[in-house]
């Protein structure tokens, strides 16, 4: 109940800035490009001859026009779920759809990836049951036992229970279809007193952790379309969050990094949504013209809609026998979607030609005719913006940027969001990082080094209450002292089940303990010293950056953490597709 009521009140938070923002709006002249990513979900396992025909009509379609427009070079990401990937290769010798999607991977046609948001689930699905734990870090642990079965474990494709020594989820998918290309859908739910149960927004801290252990470079889903019951505040709380994530003109509110993965996200502001090619052509071309292009867009463009197959009583979001999945778990004694619900094959034929149609258009209409403007995949996307991490940081610009935002920082108890050197973007745990690598050389060497590696680091596992400690003041050599003893976890990328590499919730500095925004301004401080004896004085600081970095959540504020790792991933339009072909 109380985490029912945490949600509701903190987006109830943010309805004097929605009324701002949307008071403010206006609309711009420019027309920054247009990045195109296309994606079918396949995630039906109980009416699975139609997912399989799904999918081949996709294919064919994406071959379709490749052959008719072969320099647009169109190809899009097909998702699928552990339990279609373990139909799919046990029926293969009869159908050929896994070796179809393999092989269109293998020409480039298609990337494959993971959403587990249909995969089987019954009364004994895994869920997270605070009851019993209470710190951050039980929390913590909590969610990683859940997920973990989430991930890997084998389910029933009509009934979902579990099944013994089976492989599911993103394991089962890989085994299938080799590493995910993109994977979303992996979202835990725990039990509540008020609604039985509810989804655990706020964060995917512990979901990332399992997926190291499966995959390195998969692309995962960043702001979701709808959030069902929540549209009130949720519409609200979209624009803020992500305005915060697109700075420069080479900026995109769709695209961020969080956790050390690249987020693509279903939307950036409220009329902003993924577009169902089924719409048609018109469709499509009314909500590009309105599109707002002040900054780089990507619109996910959903192909092999499976209404393209439902009468019109079942087919509506409203109803509730929609989607396929849902009216399963209504009958289970007759899961299967009875003759009654599905269209003729010609009027199957007449959508999937509207889908081609409306995809010609984009290729012939739009994306020829629009400057910057391309077709991505998820290989593109992370081509195209640079590394998270793993590279060497000029520590000179290190010192010029802290230096301007220590200035605009000042005494404010509200940290930066983020912090931009040289076009690169360091999140609030890689500038943690960063800056205790320098100052810990510094010491050691008596001089700051030429310059650091910016590495995987993560938030804090339990985000303070309040502003830290109350004023005093230590040295500049201190607070390097106390560098020392934080540096060498932040170094261990090893997996744990809970990461050893991540910023210290409180850091004991000479005779104070501070937190860990505290701890971050004084290390800023202390770079900017040459003094290494000079007084730096100790001020309030809280952990979160913005209202709207926690507003949207079921989990406590302390086990937010995750808003010490998101921040902008700025988009090299000269580094696409359709420029290095």
């Amino acid at each position: 109940m109380k985490r029912f009521y945490a949600l509701l009140f903190s987006l109830l938070l943010l309805l004097p800035s929605q009324l701002m923002a949307q008071s403010s709006t206006q609309a711009s002249p420019s027309r920054a490009p247009v990045l195109i990513f296309l994606r079918m979900r396949a995630g039906d396992s109980i009416n699975i001859e139609m997912t399989e025909n799904r999918i081949r009509r996709v294919l064919q379609m994406l071959d379709t026009v490749n052959r008719e427009f072969p320099s647009a070079n169109i190809r899009a990401t097909v998702f699928v779920n552990g339990a279609v990937s373990d139909l799919l290769a046990q029926r293969n010798s009869r159908t050929g759809i896994q070796d179809l999607l393999l092989d269109a991977a293998k020409k480039g046609m298609i990337e494959i990836g993971y959403d587990g948001t249909e995969e089987p689930r019954s009364s004994v699905q895994p869920l997270m049951d605070y009851r019993d734990v209470g710190t951050p870090k039980e929390d913590y642990l909590a969610r990683v036992a859940v997920v973990q079965r989430i991930l890997t474990e084998g389910r029933d494709p009509i009934s979902g229970k579990p099944l013994p020594d089976a492989d599911g989820g993103l394991k089962r998918m890989q085994q299938v279809f080799g590493e995910a290309s993109s994977i979303r859908g992996t979202q835990a739910f725990a039990r509540d007193p008020a609604v039985g149960t509810m989804p655990d927004w706020g964060s995917d801290a512990e979901v990332v952790q399992q997926i190291r252990l499966m995959n390195s470079r998969a692309t995962m889903a960043g702001v979701l379309d709808d959030v069902p019951h929540f549209d009130f505040s949720y519409d609200g709380w979209v624009g803020p969050f992500s305005k915060n994530l697109s700075p420069s003109a080479d900026s995109s509110p769709d695209l961020y990094w969080q956790e050390n993965r690249l987020r693509i996200s279903e939307r950036s502001d409220k009329p902003s949504r993924v577009v169902e090619a089924s719409d048609g052509a018109d469709a499509l071309k009314g909500y590009f013209e309105k599109l707002d292009r002040s900054k780089i867009r990507i619109v996910q463009i959903e192909l092999g809609d499976d209404r393209n197959y439902l009468q019109a009583p079942f087919r509506q979001d409203e109803s509730p026998d929609y989607p396929p999945t849902q009216y399963a778990l209504i009958h289970p004694d007759a899961p299967n979607l009875p003759k009654r619900a599905l269209n003729s094959e010609a009027d199957v034929d007449a959508a999937f030609q509207k889908e081609q149609d409306a995809l010609k258009w984009v290729v012939s209409d739009f994306v020829s005719k629009d400057p910057g403007s391309e077709i991505v995949s998820n290989k593109d996307l992370l081509s195209m913006t640079l590394p998270c991490s793993g590279y060497q940081l000029s520590t000179a610009s290190l010192r010029k940027s802290i230096a301007e935002l220590d200035k605009s920082w000042g005494d404010s108890p509200v940290p930066p969001k983020y912090v931009i050197v040289d076009r690169r973007s360091l999140s609030l745990a890689q500038t943690f990082q960063v800056l205790a690598d320098a100052l810990v050389a510094r010491r050691r060497t008596g001089k700051l080094p030429d310059s650091v590696a910016v590495l995987d680091v993560y938030g804090p596992v339990e985000v303070p209450n309040g502003t830290g400690a109350a004023n005093g003041e230590v040295s500049a050599s201190t607070v390097a002292l106390a560098a020392v003893y934080i540096l060498p976890a932040l170094y261990e990328d090893n997996w744990s089940p809970i990461p050893r590499n991540v910023v210290p919730s409180q850091v004991q500095v000479g005779d104070i303990t501070v937190n860990g925004a505290q701890y971050l301004h004084l290390m800023m401080k202390a770079l900017l010293s040459d003094d290494l004896e000079a007084k730096l004085p100790v001020t309030p600081a809280g952990m979160v950056w913005a209202p709207e970095a926690v507003a949207f959540r079921t989990r406590p504020v302390a086990d937010m953490g995750t808003i010490w790792t998101i921040k902008p991933a700025p988009i090299d339009i000269s580094k696409g597709a359709a420029k290095t072909q």
